[in-house]
Formats: structure tokens, sequence, C-alpha cells
């Protein structure tokens, strides 16, 4: 049985292998799609931990996110072998090294540097006279391009100052025809302003170790979701499980995806342990599953594994995405089979799967358009309405979130109580009270660091610092909170939803600057939905290497390559089988529609089988459901 959070009970738990190979046993788990890799791994785990001279104290555990950190000690909580009040802290005490593997590493060797952040690299660029900062989405500026190069070197044990190495590094070409510098100066100049910073690269985290021959001297390593090692996390995984007594990776070699930062399937097939194929997906269904075995095929033997659920496959033709100088031309909300479409028929648990950032901020584009509310992955340089990387929320989210709580509070329904203009609650018929409308600290300060001068009580640097102490503080602010901070006709001014926008500052000192497309995307946004949002939303727009890991009830996936892409598969077999991985990937996150759209962005080719081949692939899994063909 399940909990209220929708764990399984442990006990309710096949574990894959678990007679010939037990618990205190190393393993690899070789999970395809939807086998629950994760799941296995924690139940050995806690079985481990509940039948043999462990504790939790004794493990280790790797993830690529903290999310996914969080939900497996939630897991293990749920099965009483993490208490709860570590949860409170999961940083510190037994489960300090339960989390990402560059977190935990940091936490190996007693703490690191802060890594650089964007303003240093742009500042390192500007002293070499290189643009470090996109126009688009989809631009490769030389700065990036730069820092592409040195990450890619030290992710790859290869050395940046060699330029013998420098010639195996895939994006070094591209840097040479805009960067005409010595890209080893550049590197050693690189490495002297972190020093004269303190500050270090994020790959430097996983280097720590290694270069300080420390390990977590604990009994127990587990490490998720190894297909996605390069060969620098590699090298510090390997040298962990030579100084551990257990050892559980899991993985699926058929996921690598990431040849472009080094990932590579050999990783996880070296690691010398017994492999266990998890036998049973629980997520993609027969109909998925044909068609996305067969692309695979195309790269590797696929997997034999077990499915019992039904879902639905189609295959539509996209109404067109088309972009010039003078911008985007996207589908109409109306349009059948656009992204607006597609979300109004499907429901919100839905993801948009696109196989370049160009196409991914079309397709961002056409939501922005019908006012529909949706996430990005939070490395995309693409503006979405989810929270960004190491953020509580979006700068788009909070002004919306604020505008959404106070539009309520039109000033004529409260009497004027010494001069704040939104005083004693006085009109018992609307139901809405000021001093129980309730702002999210980040809302508040967003808000009030975007509001015109005018409008607030004191100068904006006054202002800015005490919102600044809310979001450190994580204080919730009301209504009538803010009645001390603002003028009276601000409640006139920003109680008007999408009217509103035309009176908010484009930049503030809390947040970045918002452009047209923001103020474009909020106004819709508020005209169309009546309530506030969360940090997460269900409505996903990824790129299908960024959809790993992730599942949707309906995934809707745009066929079409890149020029580019078809020459580097013709040129080298690693990238042929690593695009067919990808569109295996992308084939098996739906758990119940999945939506192939083909002929959608004009500047792409066409990429998958025609659409009566992979309907053929389809039935085939009907028949296999229905037992009327052999496995």
């Amino acid at each position: 049985m399940s909990d209220e959070n929708g764990t399984l009970a442990l006990e309710d738990i096949e574990i894959a292998g678990i007679d010939d190979y037990p618990a205190d046993e190393s393993v690899k788990l070789f999970g395809p799609p939807g086998t629950g890799k994760t799941t296995n791994a924690a139940a050995r785990v806690a079985k481990l931990l509940r039948d043999h001279d462990y504790s939790i104290n004794d493990v280790v555990w790797i993830t690529y996110r903290k999310s996914l950190a969080m939900d497996t000690l939630r897991r293990l909580s749920a099965w009483g072998v993490v208490d709860d009040e570590e949860l409170s802290e999961p940083n510190r005490g037994a489960t300090k090294y339960i989390g990402t593997a560059h977190a935990v590493a940091s936490r190996v060797v007693g703490g690191t540097p802060d890594p650089a952040e964007y303003g240093d690299k742009k500042a390192f660029c500007a002293g070499r006279n290189l643009k470090y900062d996109k126009s688009t989405p989809w631009d490769n500026p030389p700065g990036q391009l730069l820092f592409r190069v040195f990450n890619y070197a030290n992710k790859n044990l290869l050395d940046p100052t060699d330029e013998s190495d420098l010639r195996k590094i895939p994006a070094i070409q591209d840097l040479r025809e805009k960067y005409r510098g010595s890209i080893p100066r550049a590197y050693r100049d690189w490495e002297d302003y972190k020093d004269s910073n303190n500050i270090i690269d994020f790959w430097e985290m996983l280097a720590a170790p290694l270069e300080e021959g420390v390990t977590p001297g604990k009994s127990i390593l587990v490490i998720d979701e190894y297909h996605d090692a390069y060969p620098l996390m590699a090298k510090l995984a390997e040298e962990w499980a030579e100084n551990t007594e257990i050892v559980i990776a899991a993985g699926d070699p058929h996921q690598v995806v990431n040849t472009y930062d080094g990932a590579d399937p050999e990783f996880y097939q070296r690691l010398d342990y017994p492999e266990i194929l998890l036998p049973k997906s629980y997520r993609v269904p027969f109909e998925h599953w044909e068609p996305a075995t067969r692309l695979l095929s195309n790269a590797h033997e696929p997997p034999e594994v077990e499915r019992d659920s039904r879902g639905v496959f189609q295959v539509q033709r996209s109404p067109t995405f088309s972009h010039d100088r003078d911008g985007w031309r996207v589908p109409n909300p109306s349009d059948e089979y656009g992204p607006a479409d597609i979300v109004e028929s499907y429901g919100d648990d839905t993801m948009l799967l696109t196989r370049t950032t160009h196409q991914l901020d079309g397709v961002a584009r056409a939501l922005e358009e019908a006012g529909t509310l949706f996430e990005v992955p939070t490395s995309s340089d693409v503006t979405g309405w989810g929270a960004p990387a190491n953020d509580s929320m979006s700068d788009r989210v909070a002004i919306y979130n604020a505008l959404q709580k106070i539009k309520r509070l039109e000033p004529a329904m409260f009497k004027d109580s010494a001069g704040s203009g939104l005083g004693q609650y006085s009109d018992g018929e609307s139901g809405v009270d000021p001093s129980r409308v309730v702002l999210e600290p980040t809302e508040a300060a967003t808000l009030l660091d975007r509001a015109n001068a005018k409008y607030l009580t004191e100068k904006r640097s006054k202002i800015t610092e005490t919102a600044s102490s809310w979001v450190d503080a994580e204080e919730s602010v009301t209504a009538s909170d803010l009645t001390e901070y603002v003028e009276p006709e601000f409640w006139g001014t920003y109680t008007q939803a999408s009217r509103s926008l035309h009176y908010l500052n484009k930049t503030g000192r809390l947040g970045r600057a918002f452009s047209n497309r923001d103020f474009g995307a909020l106004g819709n946004a508020l005209r169309e939905n009546n309530h506030p949002v969360g940090g997460s939303l269900p409505t996903k727009v990824y790129t299908i290497h960024a959809s790993k890991g992730n599942e949707a009830e309906t995934v809707a996936v745009y066929d079409g390559v890149t020029k580019r892409i078809m020459e580097s598969m013709n040129r080298d077999e690693a990238e042929r089988r690593n695009e067919w991985r990808t569109w295996y990937v992308a084939f098996t996150r739906a758990s119940e529609n999945l939506i192939v759209l083909k002929d959608g962005f004009e500047f792409t080719r066409r990429f998958l089988p025609k659409g009566r081949k992979l309907k053929d692939e389809a039935r085939r899994g009907v028949a296999l459901a229905d037992g009327s063909a052999e496995q």
C-alpha cells in the first residue's frame, strides 16, 4: 500500500534480483525507462539497514538533482530508516552525504570556495573584449564558447593549455572561428582570476576530493543516474567505490544522451559488479514502447522488459513555426495541435519536447501568446514561469502572483484609515480581508522593487533594503503590512491585474530586467488565469535532453533536427548512436498519451520515420498487449 504521499510501503516493493544478489552485495541496476531505478536502489538500502548492522550514517548517495536527493530522503523517512527530524536539516548530521555529487564532494573535503557566477565570467570576458551575453537563447557568443571549452576539458580530464588536448574538444572549432587569441593563455589568466577572487569552477568541487586523496569513508555507496557520468565524475565514483564495502550503481546505458558533455555508456559498463535488469516498466505503455525501441535499435539491441499499461500513440501535423530577423511567427492559440491547443485538450500534466533550444523558444513563445503558464529547464536561457536554478521563484512568477493576490483589494471596498488607502475592512460581502491576503516574501519584495517610486512612502533604497530583509528571513507579508510602505494611490494602481503592468518599472534592484516579451507574457497570463502558482508548474517545455528523468501523462514530441546535427551523425558513429538514444528517451516520457508532431519548424529537417511506420510499431504494441502477437 502507499502512504498519503504516494510512497509504496517497503514490503510491497519487489526488489529486483534480491534472491540471487542479496542486499549486502554490490550490484549494477540496469533500469530502462519507468522501471524504478531509484525505488529499487532505495529499497535495497532500506533492507540493508533493516536487516544488517548498518545505519543511515553509513550511506553515501549521490544524485544529479537536489529534488531527487530530497525525494530519496523522504522515501527513506517513510520507511523508517531516516528520522523525520533529520529531514529539517538534511545537509547536516547522518544524511549529509545524501545529495548531488557536487554537494557531497564538497562536504567530503570540508567545504570549497563558492563557484564562479555569471558576473565573474562576464567580467573576465569584458577584460578580453569578448562578448559573453547571448543575443538569443540559442546564440553562441565567444565568451560562453571559451568557458564551454574550459569546462569540457576539465570534465573530460584534458589539459586546456595543451594544444593536442584542445583538438579533442567538440566546441574548439566554433571557438577558434570567433576568438583569435591564445586559449592556453586565456585559461591561465582565468586560473589567476579565480585565485584572486577566491572562487572555483563548478567542476572543481568534484576534483577536490581526488586532489586531496579523501573519500567519504562510509560502508555503502549509491550512485544514481550513473548513465550521466562523464570522465571526471566516473573517476571520482570509481575512486570512492574502491574504498566502499557495498556499491549500488543505478543507470541505463541506453539513456546516455550527453556525449557533447563527455558522457559515455562505457562508464556504466566498466563497473565490475553483477548486473540486474529491472524487469518491468511501470510507466511506458505498450503503444509507446514498440516505436521507442525500434528507434533505439538503430544504435543498440533494445532490452526486453514487461509492460502492463495501455496508452495512446498519435502522429499529427503541427501548425507552422518560423523565425527571422523580425522574430517568431507561431501558431495561434486556437490552432489544432498547436502548443496551447495540446495543453487545453490534454490538461496541465503535459510535456512538450523539442530537439533544440531554438525550437523550445518557439514553443514557449506560442504558449506565452495564449497566456499558458509553463516551466522550462532551469539551465535554459529561454524564459519560462518556473523557478530558476538556486532560487525559490522567477521574477515573472513573483509579479504575476503578487498582482493576482492583490487584485481583489479594490480601494472602494475599504474605509480610509489614517490615510492608508487600505484601512479597516468594511465590505462584508466581498469576503476579502487585507490582513489575510498573504504574499510570499519574494512576491512582496519584487512588487515593491518594480513599483513606481511615486507610490512608495520612502526612498527606493530604503524600501529595497526592507524588502530584501523579508526575503532573507523568509517572512510572509500581508497586504495590510504593505500599507506602511506605499501611498494610498498604490492600491488603485496595482489592483488592476494586467492593466497594472503599465505602471511597473522594467528594471529593479532585486532581479533581472523585464523585456517587452516578459510584459506581454505577464499580460496574457493575468488575463487568462485567475489564480497564483507555486514554484513548480505541471506543464513543461523541455528539450529532449532536459526531459531525462522526468515524465508526464501527455508528451508531445516535435520531429526535426538541424543540418548540423545531421552532419555530425554522418561524420561520427558515437554521435549517430547518441542521437538515436536521444529520441528513445523522448518516446519513453509519457504515461498515457504520446503525440509525434511533424513539420512544425521551417528551419529543421525531418528525422523520425514516416508516420505510417511509427503507427505500425504502435499497433504492434497493441497486439502484444492483447496477446495476439508474440513478444
